[in-house]
């Protein structure tokens, strides 16, 4: 009789065992959306005649994205996510020569830089036991850059590849909900791997603040 007993209580923890094994390896389902604010760094633009620098300048824009993956092990996360960003022109500084020297001028101008991205990420979050985890990810995709500056005639778009860095904290507000604000840099590079855009030259490095929404179903 205490064998009989003992072999169903091993039969019973090693069920017990696989069924926890297999909740553990099963990926759930997440989704994901964010609104922010991005800045974007100055560009710079081509020179002309006499124009020995030129840059462009730009305010906050807004920024969305919306993301969807699977989430194993309660703190690892795969993702696809698309987002758009917008930042208006502000201003073109320059310098170019003139009759007394190197005149320095700046005025503003309308239009508007674009960047529409769709990456393939992955993040880490800390279990920290409580409602408050910090989480940092990274990301891999492509981005379609729109560049409209009428002042100067330039209306241009460009195909690239792009990488992305996350850094933030979610708040449990249920079972199945957080509140996610996360702090993202983004670097836009060339096909051919180098840093520079025709689309008026320079780095099209991108920052953000977000804050999103966060479901596991």
């Amino acid at each position: 009789m205490t064998d009989s007993c003992e072999c169903r209580h091993g039969r019973d923890l090693v069920v017990l065992l696989a069924l926890s094994l297999a909740s553990c390896a099963s990926p759930t389902p997440t989704a994901r959306v964010s609104l922010g604010a991005a800045m974007l760094d100055d560009l710079g633009m081509p020179e002309g005649h006499r124009i020995y620098h030129r840059e462009r300048s730009h305010r906050v824009g807004p920024v969305v994205a919306l993301a969807g993956g699977l989430r194993f092990h309660d703190w690892w996360t795969v993702e696809l996510e698309a987002s758009t960003r917008r930042n208006p022109n502000d201003e073109i500084r320059q310098e170019a020569g003139g009759p007394s020297g190197v005149e320095y001028s700046r005025f503003g101008i309308s239009g508007d830089y674009r960047t529409h991205t769709l990456m393939a990420n992955t993040l880490f979050e800390l279990d920290t036991g409580g409602t408050v985890r910090p989480f940092v990810g990274f990301g891999l995709g492509i981005a379609y850059s729109e560049i409209h500056v009428p002042f100067v005639g330039v209306d241009e778009n460009e195909l690239s590849a792009a990488r992305q860095a996350m850094l933030g904290v979610s708040l449990a507000i249920s079972e199945s909900t957080a509140l996610t604000l996360a702090y993202r840099y983004l670097d836009l590079a060339r096909p051919n791997g180098r840093r520079r855009y025709q689309l008026g030259g320079g780095t099209a490095d991108g920052q953000s603040i977000e804050l999103g929404l966060q479901w596991r179903f």
